[in-house]
């Protein structure tokens, strides 16, 4: 029985999951990672043993490889999964480039799967998008002021449990969705208040810490800012990675021991305090176990920006 040769441009989390699947059912699979001059062949076995990108990553296994011309040029499908690195104008300039590298060597007959958001009139879901950015920015407004106002605190628990990770799902697609308007239509304005809805939350995000700061007499040089977030550095929208070294790069314009954790927390003794901003409720239930004499203080990336001492959460 003759398999179909199948090859997955880009070695993403969505990319390796969709690679898994067609092995798994007995096609000729080559994935290739766009750093690489090899195309990998992904055998069943391999993806039995190896379900996620960064198990096969860390193992390093020797696997059969190929070409990528070659790999390429034998498929009679290939599935478009790169990883997407930059953000604005760049990364369409980012996404021709490497789709141009991925169908050059194609051969007249196969079929091209092309898996990144497009714009409006192709994936007429991303308006889906739109209504769940417009949503979350109204939302993201009001809880302004909610501590101001006790009495109002059980009305938005719904939202404490909705962190920066939450809000930033999609970011991307929501960018793609806009480049391809052009001029002032409706849909751009809801577009670029959502975006704008974000930076502004992050605006208040930043401002929180600051008045953590001022409310508890500490200075700045004697703070410790960790960014609790953990990423899948291998998924194909680099909306949250980005978001983060935004983050990250705001915070030391006035405050310089700022790192950035992923899973593991750990408190260090020292003459600093440590302030934990978690950004997902996984990495907050984290920082929730930590026990530790030392004090510090959590922040969550949620619309109502709590905050929160050590002695709250042990």
């Amino acid at each position: 029985m003759v398999k179909d040769k199948v090859v997955v441009y880009g070695l993403s989390t969505e990319g390796y999951y969709l690679a898994c699947q067609m092995a798994s059912k007995g096609a000729d699979v080559h994935i290739i990672d766009e750093s690489s001059s090899s195309a990998i062949s992904l055998k069943p076995e391999t993806a039995k043993t190896y379900p996620s990108v960064a198990s096969l990553q860390g193992d390093e296994p020797l696997l059969s490889m190929k070409p990528i011309q070659v790999a390429i040029s034998e498929a009679q499908y290939l599935f478009f999964t790169p990883r997407i690195r930059n953000i604005g104008e760049d990364f369409k300039t980012e996404i021709n480039s490497k789709f141009k590298d991925a169908i050059g060597p194609l051969k007249k007959g196969s079929s091209v799967v092309y898996c990144i958001a497009t714009g409006f009139g192709v994936n007429k879901e991303k308006i889906n998008t739109i209504k769940k950015f417009s949503g979350l920015c109204s939302v993201l407004e009001i809880c302004k002021y909610v501590k101001n106002n006790a009495k109002s605190d059980n009305t938005f628990d719904e939202f404490k449990d909705v962190y920066l990770d939450d809000m930033i799902t999609g970011l991307f697609d929501l960018r793609s969705l806009g480049s391809s308007f052009e001029g002032a239509q409706t849909l751009m304005y809801m577009i670029n208040g959502s975006i704008k809805g974000i930076a502004g939350y992050i605006k208040r995000l930043i401002d929180t810490i600051r008045l953590t700061l001022k409310k508890n007499d500490l200075k700045a040089s004697k703070i410790k800012i960790v960014l609790s977030w953990t990423l899948d550095t291998n998924e194909m929208r680099a909306d949250k990675i980005e978001m983060l070294n935004n983050l990250s790069s705001k915070l030391r314009d006035y405050i310089g021991d700022v790192e950035t954790a992923e899973g593991n927390v750990d408190v260090f003794h020292s003459d600093k305090t440590t302030i934990f901003v978690a950004c997902s409720i996984t990495d907050y239930k984290k920082i929730r176990e930590v026990e530790d004499d030392q004090d510090f203080f959590v922040i969550k990336a949620n619309p109502l920006c709590e905050v929160e001492n050590k002695d709250k959460i042990i």
